[in-house]
């Protein structure tokens, strides 16, 4: 059965639909997949990482298989066999966490043989997606499992930096505060979008890591720092840097707005 409310439902059926259109377009011409592999995370909730793509989360009930996220079109079938070492049940849903190619293309294959949703019961199991504000993108949803006591972020976290998508509405101004609102879940594991899987510690010193270099940002953007000048005055943990780099003009006229 699937489960909507409100406002909510009329949000992430947009968001849906706009991740199956603009997953499409990423996923035309991919080169041949890497391997990839299968690791248990709880129960019946498995993640494939790795493949150069986002995490996908494989949560495993009675009556069939969610996939969160699928990374893309070229992994399906490698994904698809994998699924296939943990259970006998087909892959039946689908649930995006943005439309970025390297998450959602997949469903072009996909699409054929699921349904891609937003929140779902199957099998006794609780799935849910929920869109707590701007970060990565203006469209990230988190996945919840209640039952389990994970969430999957997608993009709003990560392993090392963020990377602000600035052309899909992304903020560094909103993303910590939408990540505030994640924490009010109950859970103690995270699937972030990229990266091992980690303990709510982790997500919560990444936050307050996200902190300090946004402050960094915003002093340098006071001083009227160019970004090759702001980027190569940055005070950064180690293995952060290459998406910050990517994204320093726009944060810093961003904050400049601030």
């Amino acid at each position: 059965m699937v489960s909507f409310s409100g406002a909510l439902r009329v949000r992430l059926a947009a968001l849906s639909a706009a991740v199956l259109f603009l997953g499409l377009a990423w996923a035309a011409q991919q080169p041949p997949a890497p391997p990839l592999t299968i690791e248990k995370v709880r129960d019946n909730l498995y993640v494939i990482p790795g493949g150069n793509a986002g995490n996908i989360g494989v949560l495993v009930t009675p009556e069939g298989v969610i996939l969160i996220d699928d990374k893309f079109d070229r992994h399906v079938a490698q994904t698809l066999d994998l699924v296939k070492t943990v259970t006998s049940q087909p892959v039946r849903y689908v649930i995006n966490t943005h439309h970025h190619g390297d998450h959602s293309g997949g469903n072009e294959t996909l699409v054929k043989q699921t349904e891609i949703l937003t929140s779902l019961f199957l099998g006794g199991s609780e799935v849910r997606a929920r869109h707590y504000g701007r970060g990565h993108t203006n469209g990230d949803a988190v996945i919840y499992f209640p039952a389990l006591r994970i969430v999957h972020t997608g993009d709003l976290f990560v392993e090392g930096d963020p990377f602000v998508d600035y052309a899909n509405g992304g903020s560094i101004v909103d993303w910590d505060h939408t990540l505030d609102q994640v924490l009010n879940l109950d859970f103690d594991l995270v699937i972030p979008g990229h990266g091992q899987v980690k303990q709510r510690a982790d997500f919560v010193a990444w936050i307050d890591s996200l902190r300090a270099v946004r402050a960094q940002i915003r002093e340098l953007s006071r001083a009227g720092r160019n970004p090759d000048e702001a980027f190569a005055a940055l005070k950064l943990e180690q293995g952060w840097g290459p998406r910050l780099k990517r994204a320093i003009d726009g944060m810093l006229a961003e904050l400049q707005r601030q």
